[in-house]
C-alpha cells in the first residue's frame, strides 16, 4: 500500500528552509522531577510513535527534478523504513543550564530526505539532574507541538513508570509491521480545514499592491492612512544584516521567577492589556537602547511578528502534531519611557490592539494560504537577497501544564532559531508559575555590535522590569 501523499504548500515552504539549509531548529527542554532511562524512554517513544503519524515521517525527492521549477511539488511525505532507539535519542553529558547550553542546542539539524525522523530527543545528564530536550525540523511542527510532545512524554513515562517488567525497545518504528494500524499519513490544518483559506480577490489586491504601489506611496500608506508609525520621521529599522545558509543563533536564556512574573501578570490585568504585547514592548525597549544605539543615534521604528496558535479555531487539532500557526504583523514606534507604555495611544496599546484584532479576524490565517500561489524557492530566494529584518520575532506558547501521574516537569524552555530573517527571536513558555524566555540573536548582528552589547541587552532587560514592577506596585 501507497502510505505517502503530496506536501501542502505550507509544508512545502518548510521543505524549501530545510533544503536549502535556512533554519536549524526549534526545541522544547524540560526538566522532571525524577530521572529516567533507556528502557523507559524506548517503551514510552514507541506508544507515542504508534499513535502520532508525524513523529515516523519524513519528506523525499519523487524524482530528479528542479526544486524550484516543480515549487516543490516533486516531493512526497512518507513513512520513515525504520527509527532505532539509538538513532533518535541520544544520552550526553552536561554542566549547566545557561545560554550556552541553547546556543549549542540550536546548531542541530533533522535534515530532510534521510532515513530518519524530524525530530531527536537528547537526555542531557550531570549528577544532579537530567534535562530532556526535544528538537525538530519544522515541516511538520510548530511551537505546540513541541508541547504535545512533552506532555504525551510525560504521560508514557507515568504509564511505564507502573510497570515492572518492560524490556528495552530497539526499534521504535518498524514500517512494514506498524503502517498499517496507522494507514495513510492525514493531512494537516493547511489544507484540511478553511482556516488558511484566502479568495483569489484577495490574492490579486495582495500582490497588486506589492507589486504595483510605489514604495513612497506604501511608506505613505503605513504611516497616515494604515495607523502605523510615521516612517518619514522614524524609519524601519535595518541592521545591514544579510541571510545566508547555516546560520547561527546566539541564545541568551533568562528566567523569571513566580516572584518576579507574578507583578508583571498583575500589571498587565490592572492596565487591560495581555502579557505578550508587554514582553514585546520589554524586548523592544531594551534593544533599542542598546543594539539599536550601537549601530545609530537614529529613533527606528520595528518590525515585529507575534505567531498565534491556530488550535484555538479548530478543536479536532487541539491535542494533533503540524503545522496550526499564523503570524500578527505590527509595524511598532520607537518605545518611550516606562512610564508612558499605558497611555492610550502608546506603542504597547497599539500592539495589543493589533493582536487582539488579528486573532478575532483570522486574517493572519488567511493569508499565509497565499502560500497556495507561490513558490517557496523564489521566496526564499528572496529573503535571502533582503535586508529588510524582521527586528523581532516573538512565539509565546504560554503557560502549561507537563504533568500526569507521578512525573511532572519542574521547568521548560523554549528556543529556535532565527533563521535568515530575523535579527531577534523571543521564545517563551511558563511551567510552575515561572517564566522562562530565550533570547535568540542572529549571528551576524552579534558579530555587527559585539558580546558587549548582547550583556548590556540582557542586564537592561531584568533591570526595566524590576522598575516597571516597581513604578506599578499600589
Amino acid at each position: 500500500m501507497d502510505y505517502s501523499r503530496d506536501p501542502d504548500a505550507l509544508e512545502r515552504y518548510y521543505i524549501c528552509r530545510a533544503t536549502k539549509k535556512l533554519y536549524t531548529n526549534f526545541n522544547i527542554s524540560v526538566e522532571l522531577n525524577r530521572k529516567t532511562d533507556a528502557i523507559q524512554l524506548s517503551n514510552a517513544l514507541r506508544a507515542m510513535i504508534l499513535q502520532t503519524p508525524n513523529l515516523t515521517a519524513n519528506a523525499y525527492r519523487d524524482d530528479n527534478s528542479d526544486d524550484s521549477k516543480d515549487k516543490g511539488a516533486n516531493f512526497k511525505i512518507n513513512y520513515l523504513e525504520k527509527i532505532e532507539f539509538e538513532t533518535a535519542v541520544s544520552f550526553e553529558k552536561f554542566e549547566k543550564l545557561d545560554s550556552e547550553f541553547f546556543t549549542r542546542l540550536d546548531e542541530r539539524t533533522c535534515p530532510i530526505g534521510e532515513q530518519l525522523p524530524l525530530w531527536r530527543l537528547v537526555v542531557f545528564e550531570n549528577p544532579d539532574t537530567q534535562i530532556l530536550s526535544f528538537y525538530c525540523e519544522h515541516t511538520f511542527f510548530d511551537g505546540t507541538s513541541g508541547v504535545l510532545f512533552m506532555k504525551d512524554l510525560v504521560r508514557e513515562l507515568d504509564e511505564c513508570w507502573k510497570s515492572p517488567n518492560l524490556i528495552y525497545q530497539s526499534v521504535l518504528f518498524d514500517c512494514e509491521k506498524d503502517a498499517p494500524s496507522l494507514g495513510k499519513i492525514s493531512r494537516g490544518a493547511f489544507s484540511n480545514s478553511s482556516l488558511y483559506k484566502i479568495s483569489i480577490f484577495q490574492v490579486i489586491r495582495i500582490a497588486a499592491y506589492k507589486l504595483c504601489v510605489p514604495s513612497f506611496v506604501k511608506k505613505f500608506i503605513q504611516s497616515y492612512v494604515g495607523g502605523g508609525p510615521n516612517l518619514f520621521r522614524n524609519p524601519m529599522f535595518e541592521s545591514g544584516c544579510r541571510g545566508k545558509p547555516n546560520p547561527r543563533t546566539c541564545v541568551r536564556a533568562v528566567s523569571l521567577t513566580r516572584d518576579s512574573a507574578e507583578p508583571l501578570l498583575k500589571l498587565c490585568k490592572a492596565n487591560s492589556v495581555t502579557f505578550t504585547p508587554l514582553l514585546t514592548t520589554l524586548t523592544l525597549y531594551s534593544f533599542q537602547q542598546t543594539v539599536k544605539k550601537k549601530l545609530s543615534l537614529e529613533q527606528t521604528s520595528s518590525r515585529i511578528n507575534i505567531d498565534i496558535n491556530g488550535r484555538r479555531y479548530l478543536p479536532q487539532y487541539a491535542n494533533k502534531y503540524g503545522l496550526c500557526m499564523s503570524t500578527s504583523i505590527s509595524s511598532v514606534a520607537p518605545i518611550p519611557s516606562p512610564d508612558e507604555w499605558f497611555d492610550q495611544n502608546s506603542p504597547l496599546r497599539k500592539t495589543n490592539k493589533k493582536l487582539l484584532k488579528d486573532i478575532a479576524s483570522r486574517y493572519p490565517f488567511r493569508l499565509l494560504g497565499i502560500f497556495n500561489h507561490i513558490n517557496p524557492w523564489s521566496f526564499a530566494e528572496k529573503q535571502l537577497r533582503s535586508n529588510e529584518w524582521k527586528t523581532l520575532d516573538c512565539s509565546n506558547v504560554g503557560v502549561q501544564d507537563i504533568s500526569c501521574g507521578d512525573w511532572y516537569a519542574t521547568s521548560a524552555w523554549f528556543s529556535q532559531s532565527t533563521g535568515v530573517a530575523s535579527n531577534l527571536v523571543l521564545s517563551c513558555i511558563s511551567v510552575n508559575g515561572a517564566i522562562n524566555i530565550c533570547f535568540g540573536f542572529a549571528a551576524p548582528l552579534v558579530d555587527l555590535v559585539g558580546e558587549e552589547t548582547i550583556d548590556a541587552f540582557e542586564a537592561h532587560f531584568k533591570r526595566t522590569i524590576r522598575e516597571v514592577t516597581e513604578a506599578g506596585a499600589p
